[in-house]
């Protein structure tokens, strides 16, 4: 799974947040409803595979989105990627020909921020791509894999469900994303499962930590990318500051976006918790203890000092020396 770089990562969770929130995913037909809106959408590389969290449950919207374009590897994660952005990104102007109707679904300036991070980190649709999609949108698919992908344009447009025997399915993807809680997963593609009051990229990089602890191997001298819709928020700043000297001591280094100007996000959220907590020190232990979060002045008063070796007492002759003539 790619690699990307963390601003390519605040690209895909524009897209997704974006897409997830349009219309309820849930439903099996084309119907013009309304999704939630969602705080926040985080993704994570992490052992060669792409982790995706949300605030709160809104992992359930993420999940049901990417199911719904029948999302079960990198290959057709990316062609979500590029079939969505491609409707998000629409002029309005032409909505009405290409879709049949006027339909609602763009950025948000907080989307717009984060897709100014970095280049589409997916190949674009080419022109017969979309025609070829212009054509579903209006009902003239045949095969199978043409009516699920109908399905999904017209679900995205809220155009509604076709009649007869040219109606469209809902797809039913192969394996679906992964959904996981405390362990790596096989799967290219995964939602973490995590409802609790942790910020998005707190709960992502904490799945991390207990990866590591359970088994550091697989992931020593492999950076862990981090990358959102919304810049993190400084309490979050504050704790990832503190995690990351842990994993570089385990050999793994936490990137988050470079050169990001915007806006820090809000809240505090709650810190998370880990599997591991029995065999943590109290420093570590603090990190992980489900608290509110701060700046972190309680990390620093528990972090262990570094001691310094004395100095070693001089070897071999003191005093002057005469220097050897040449």
């Amino acid at each position: 799974m790619g690699p990307y770089t963390a601003n390519q990562l605040s690209v895909f969770s524009a897209i997704i947040a974006s897409s997830a929130a349009n219309r309820n995913w849930d439903t099996a037909t084309e119907v013009s409803d309304t999704g939630g809106e969602l705080q926040e959408v985080q993704c994570m590389t992490f052992g060669g595979k792409l982790y995706i969290a949300g605030n709160f449950s809104e992992h359930l919207a993420v999940k049901a989105y990417l199911n719904a374009f029948g999302v079960n590897d990198e290959a057709s994660f990316l062609k979500c990627m590029a079939y969505s952005h491609w409707l998000l990104a629409m002029p309005f102007l032409d909505r009405m020909s290409a879709a049949g109707v006027q339909y609602r679904g763009n950025y948000s300036d907080t989307a717009t921020a984060a897709r100014a991070l970095a280049a589409l980190p997916f190949t674009e649709l080419t022109d017969d791509e979309k025609l070829k999609a212009v054509a579903l949108l209006k009902g003239t698919a045949k095969s199978d894999a043409d009516k699920s992908k109908g399905w999904f344009l017209r679900k995205f447009v809220g155009a509604g469900p076709l009649s007869g025997t040219a109606a469209y399915v809902k797809p039913k993807p192969k394996h679906g994303v992964g959904l996981v809680t405390t362990a790596p997963s096989p799967k290219d593609i995964n939602v973490l499962e995590d409802s609790a009051d942790v910020h998005a990229e707190l709960k992502l990089l904490g799945f991390a930590f207990d990866c590591v602890g359970t088994n550091r191997g697989p992931y020593l001298n492999k950076p862990v990318c981090v990358g959102g819709l919304k810049k993190t928020c400084r309490f979050c700043a504050a704790w990832i500051d503190h995690l990351a000297g842990q994993m570089t001591k385990a050999g793994i280094e936490i990137n988050l976006p470079t050169l990001d100007s915007r806006t820090l996000g809000s809240g505090a959220g709650k810190r998370p918790i880990s599997i591991h907590d029995a065999k943590l020190s109290p420093y570590v232990k603090a990190m992980f203890n489900g608290g509110l979060n701060s700046l972190c002045s309680d990390l620093k008063d528990l972090k262990p000092v570094p001691v310094v070796p004395p100095p070693t007492a001089p070897t071999g002759p003191t005093g002057p020396t005469t220097p050897t003539a040449t």
